[in-house]
């Protein structure tokens, strides 16, 4: 439903329904349904964006930032975790930005204070962070995951997408990070291939790629959005250089990614039992590193003891490809 009703229209969709129904029908809008794995749910806590950035339709398509109240989105909170939510990700097309709108500052850390403290869920994870916009209180209450976004390491670049800030600020972010979780993974999205990107550009961000070692990455080539300010800009790109520029760049972050998940080997992770292979007699799960629905990797293990999907069980890692990781169960 989120696809098609902005959460500006939630209201008076409800009222047009409460009409519909009878104004003796109680609608409980807390009790939505959860159509994937039972132990894992999204909240969107906000609809459309206010950034305005030169290659984006978004605020074309929905609108500017609407965020949920806090009563909203802890009213369906606390239900998800009473029907056995284990693992809630908050996602917004700007989550850092949250309450800007309707509370006139920003709420994400106080949202965060308030879902910490319900029982039950496990992992709280949040997506989509700018990282001008990150703050402490943000960082301490939340799996050591941080999806941020960059699109770009070059500053003129960044400046002529309608980017907020350079990429200097971004390595403060990062450096942040690191202090305050050694073992924090970082994700991000980058786009090759925008309106007038040199080589030396692209450049620049393959070296970007490299100094900050990203755990997770992803990446696209430039698509045109009709009534963008990028869509008629001078200097576009072949297609067929955007993606040699994407399969140069992908190479290099596969490199890394293997590296990153070699360094795991010899270690007990947190893993959250999500398939069992009955041909191959082994589990598939994540980490607290990987995002759901195959956003990264997977955690592939096996267990001399048969296991209860959606729990949370120690893995000891012995092997590691590209994206993926191995290992066996050594919960007591």
């Amino acid at each position: 439903i989120d696809a098609v009703i902005p959460i500006r229209e939630y209201d008076t969709l409800a009222s047009q329904l409460q009409k519909l129904l009878g104004s003796d029908t109680l609608l409980d809008k807390a009790e939505r349904v959860i159509t994937g794995n039972p132990w894992q749910a999204y909240v969107k806590i906000s609809d459309g964006c206010s950034n305005r950035c030169a290659y984006c339709a978004i605020p074309l398509i929905r609108g500017d930032q609407k965020s949920r109240t806090i009563e909203d989105i802890m009213e369906e909170v606390n239900y998800l975790a009473s029907v056995g939510v284990k693992e809630l990700t908050l996602i917004a097309q700007d989550t850092t930005k949250y309450g800007l709108d309707n509370y006139g500052k920003l709420m994400l850390p106080e949202l965060l204070r308030q879902v910490s403290k319900v029982e039950g869920l496990h992992w709280i994870r949040v997506l989509y962070m700018y990282p001008d916009e990150i703050v402490d209180d943000v960082l301490q209450a939340i799996v050591p995951y941080f999806d941020i976004p960059m699109q770009h390491a070059n500053n003129r670049l960044l400046k002529l997408m309608n980017r907020r800030g350079p990429k200097e600020d971004v390595l403060k972010v990062v450096d942040k990070i690191h202090t305050m979780f050694p073992n924090a993974t970082l994700r991000t999205t980058m786009i090759v291939g925008f309106p007038t990107e040199t080589e030396e550009e692209f450049e620049e961000l393959v070296d970007f790629i490299k100094e900050i070692k990203w755990d997770r990455m992803g990446a696209f080539t430039y698509s045109k959005e009709e009534d963008t300010p990028a869509y008629d800009m001078d200097g576009q790109i072949d297609e067929e250089i955007q993606n040699e520029r994407l399969a140069r760049l992908m190479a290099v972050q596969e490199e890394i990614s293997k590296e990153k998940n070699q360094e795991k080997i010899g270690r007990v992770i947190e893993v959250l039992v999500e398939e069992k292979e009955g041909l191959v007699d082994r589990y598939r799960g994540r980490s607290a590193a990987d995002a759901p629905d195959e956003v990264d990797g997977q955690v592939i293990f096996t267990s001399e003891e048969p296991l209860e999907l959606g729990t949370f069980v120690k893995v000891k890692i012995t092997d590691a490809k590209s994206y993926d990781v191995y290992g066996t169960c050594v919960n007591e």
